[in-house]
């Protein structure tokens, strides 16, 4: 405006400087809110983005004006004058319906809210994982065809009777699949199992093997499994009267199998036949193998921690004498129910339990409680510094509104498009909380100041959309990323930083005209 460079800087500084104070202050408090948390990471997460905020003040304060002044303090008026301008001419002429504008904000929230309900939360780690990663292939595929995990729970005992009497009651939970004791290398009762294999060792003696053949009688091998498959059933009614479903569960599976292979050979042609006899030879060689193996060990002596290896005594037995427990999960241990209600039921059984699924599911509850306390006492925080610069209500219900209402359309569209919350895009909430107050303070400080909209067209409403135009393009580079976890931080980043743009330049200036009664 042809106004000395130190003048103009001054002015600067006294209007947009002093809501840049209160944006930055606002959401460096939102992440210092984080700090509070026994969760290190995010607590050194909220130190560090709250610290850089300030910084990033600083230089902008210190360093900014400075340069502009070495850039500008040798140009006429005239030359500043030919500055290239990025106008949004036709954003103010916008306000000129300020009932149209809360009638399609309104309309638009309240279609957005109700796809809300659908918005859920992913525990599963899994689901972060990039698609086709040979670890996650080989994870589903342990959980989907066989009975084991890779995850398992440990306790300890200070004595080998203890150990069996915490593996016993451990071993009773319905969440639980087995548990591994010292017993697993050092069984218990020696002496009455070596008398009842010696007492099975006269059946092994002069055992005489038919020689392996390549040749498969179809019939006969099928009257045999049919024989086999009868004898299923009276083996479930004795595992069921015993109490053991797990055998039942078992014994159902193998019935199922034998079937299945009944049906195979039925229908095999004489190519699949002489594929099955090289099979029938090589299994009965390796049969015949370890059936000699077992005969030569029919004359068992006690087996002491100190006749066993190292590598396997130290599994189970640590340098201070105490003993391991290892605890195995029956469900999916990567649903967070089936994890909640293991790690419950193992710690009713003994508080002292550790390993990666208590670690998993402390972490999982600890973000999710600082993540939701954070938020609550961050806006809180927020609306009181933002009291603190306007002293008036009204200005911080207009300050923070296009942090409510996008964030409410966040949530919205989040529900529209499928994508749930999970345990990385989470991180998401604190940054757009800042985002949101931000663009809330600028445009609040313009319209108290200039008593009208024009100035979201030419000036501070240009500078909100290139802010919003640079979170957006940032933080949604990421949705690029092979990372599931770090491509849903992108996509909420994105959404979230146009959500609260499109309410602080739609949404709130109608209603800030109703408020502060001026044109």
């Amino acid at each position: 405006k042809g106004k000395k460079i130190e003048n103009s800087m001054a002015q600067a500084l006294a209007t947009s400087g002093r809501a840049d104070l209160t944006s930055a202050f606002t959401t460096a408090a939102a992440f210092c809110t984080i700090m509070w948390t026994d969760f290190t990471a995010l607590a050194q997460l909220g130190f560090i983005a709250a610290s850089g905020i300030l910084l990033c003040l600083a230089s902008m304060l210190i360093v900014l004006p400075a340069m502009i002044v070495l850039r500008d303090r040798r140009r006429t008026p005239k030359q500043l004058r030919l500055v290239r301008r990025f106008a949004l001419p036709h954003l103010a002429a916008i306000y000129g319906r300020p009932g149209v504008l809360l009638a399609i904000s309104a309309g638009l929230t309240v279609l957005l809210l109700s796809f809300a309900p659908r918005t859920t939360f992913d525990n599963n780690l899994l689901n972060l994982q990039a698609r086709g990663l040979e670890s996650v292939k080989y994870e589903h595929l342990i959980l989907d065809k066989s009975n084991e995990t890779t995850w398992f729970a440990r306790a300890v005992a200070n004595s080998i009777p203890e150990s069996h009497q915490k593996a016993l009651a451990l071993s009773k939970l319905d969440s639980v699949r087995h548990v591994d004791d010292i017993e697993r290398i050092l069984p218990e009762n020696q002496r009455a199992k070596i008398a009842a294999v010696r007492e099975m060792a006269p059946a092994f003696r002069g055992l005489a093997f038919v020689s392996p053949t390549e040749e498969v009688n179809a019939h006969e091998l099928v009257f045999e499994l049919r024989r086999l498959a009868s004898k299923i059933g009276p083996l479930q009614e004795k595992a069921f009267s015993s109490g053991r479903i797990d055998a039942v569960e078992e014994l159902e599976r193998f019935a199922t199998k034998v079937h299945r292979l009944i049906f195979l050979i039925v229908r095999a042609d004489e190519q699949q036949l002489k594929g099955l006899g090289l099979f029938q030879r090589d299994f009965l060689t390796d049969l015949q193998r370890h059936i000699e193996i077992l005969a030569g060990g029919m004359n068992p002596v006690p087996v002491a921690l100190a006749d066993l290896p190292d590598d396997l005594v130290g599994r189970f037995v640590s340098p201070k004498g105490r003993y391991a427990l290892f605890i195995y999960p029956k469900d999916n241990i990567w649903d967070p129910e089936a994890l909640a209600r293991f790690v419950a039921d193992i710690r009713g059984a003994d508080s002292g339990v550790l390993g990666t699924p208590i670690e998993v599911h402390e972490s999982g509850r600890l973000m999710r409680q600082t993540f939701a306390r954070s938020a609550v006492l961050a806006f809180i925080v927020i609306c009181i510094l933002v009291w603190i610069d306007f002293r008036s209500w009204r200005m911080v219900l207009l300050a923070v509104m296009p942090l409510v209402v996008g964030i409410a359309w966040l949530v919205g569209a989040m529900g529209l498009f499928g994508i749930p919350f999970n345990m990385a895009n989470f991180f998401a909430i604190p940054i757009l909380i800042g985002i949101g107050v931000d663009f809330g303070v600028h445009l609040v400080h313009r319209i108290k100041s200039d008593g009208t909209a024009r100035a979201m067209g030419s000036s501070t409403g240009k500078g909100v959309v290139l802010t919003a135009a640079a979170n957006a393009v940032g933080f949604g580079a990421m949705m690029m990323a092979a990372h599931r976890g770090i491509a849903s931080l992108g996509q909420i980043m994105a959404v979230g930083a146009l959500c609260c743009l499109a309410a602080a330049l739609i949404a709130m200036p109608p209603v800030a005209r109703f408020l502060t009664r001026k044109p």
